[in-house]
This record gives C-alpha cells, sequence and structure tokens, in this order.
C-alpha cells in the first residue's frame, strides 16, 4: 500500500526576488519605522516578482527553500537573514502562492547561502511535501517525506 499522496505530481515553484534595498536582519537595531519600511519593501519586491514570474498557487504542506545571494562577499550570519526570508514568505502569501505562512502550511523552511552575484537576491524555491500518515500502525508512512510527528519521534514502523 502507498501513501495518501501515491501517483500525484507535485509542482515546485521557483521565484527570483531583486534585492529591493537593504538586507534585513535579525540583529539591526533601527528605528521601528525603518525596519517597517524596509520590510514592507523586501514583502512587496516577493509579491510583485511572484505576479510577474506567473508563481503558480501551492496547496497543501510546502517546504520553502530560500537561497540567499548576496552581491558582495561579505561574512553574514545566515541565521540573521531569517528577516528577509520571513518578508519574502509574507510577500508570496500576498501573491497567492502559498494560503497561508504559518506552520500547518510552511512545514519545512530551509534559508542556505548562494553564490556571491550582482544584483543580490534572494530565490525561494516552493515545493509541495507529500500528506504524513497520521501516525497509526496500520497506515503506510510515505517515508522520508513524511513530517508527521508520530513518525519523526519513530513511533510509525
Amino acid at each position: 500500500m502507498l501513501g495518501p499522496d501515491a501517483g500525484k505530481e507535485r509542482r515546485v515553484t521557483v521565484v527570483e526576488i531583486i534585492q529591493p534595498g537593504p538586507w534585513l536582519a535579525t540583529n539591526d537595531r533601527h528605528h521601528w519605522s525603518v525596519r517597517a519600511a524596509r520590510t514592507k519593501a523586501w514583502r512587496h519586491a516577493a509579491s510583485v516578482y511572484a505576479r510577474n514570474q506567473h508563481a503558480q498557487p501551492v496547496e497543501g504542506a510546502v517546504e520553502v527553500h530560500a537561497v540567499i545571494h548576496k552581491a558582495t562577499k561579505v561574512h553574514y550570519d545566515l541565521d540573521g537573514a531569517a528577516a528577509t526570508v520571513k518578508a519574502c514568505v509574507d510577500g508570496l502569501r500576498d501573491a497567492g502562492v502559498i494560503p497561508e505562512d504559518d506552520t500547518t502550511v510552511v512545514a519545512r523552511l530551509v534559508v542556505t547561502p548562494g553564490p556571491v552575484g550582482k544584483p543580490g537576491r534572494v530565490v525561494v524555491t516552493v515545493t509541495p511535501l507529500p500528506r504524513p500518515c497520521d501516525g497509526k500502525s496500520s497506515n503506510v508512512c510515505v517515508g522520508e517525506g513524511c513530517y508527521s510527528q508520530a513518525c519523526v519521534r519513530g513511533d510509525v514502523a
């Protein structure tokens, strides 16, 4: 017996967002209005680029993989890019690529550094995940792609 999504095509959506202004960082100590304006710029850019690139809506739980491409070789903390990635994910939600940006939809979030390139950009890949098994031993787990807590804990054989 196969998992609940056996045989279904999983459509991957990729959106390239060109840096609209300064990078956001979790360690920034700017005035709230400066931070809000910069966040709005990234969120709006993500929404516009998603629409312009005809990004298709994705249903169900997804993995969001963001690759950060800085324009210079400056060293940075990867976890500091979380603020930029959050604004980009919010923009994808605004564009209708994902229906929500909470953990019921965004089950995995991966952030990786990419090669240096001008202009700076974030490339966001949204990949649908297979539905998890319900954690009962009578169901067949979908395997490596399963993200149910029962499977993660190893309760299901």
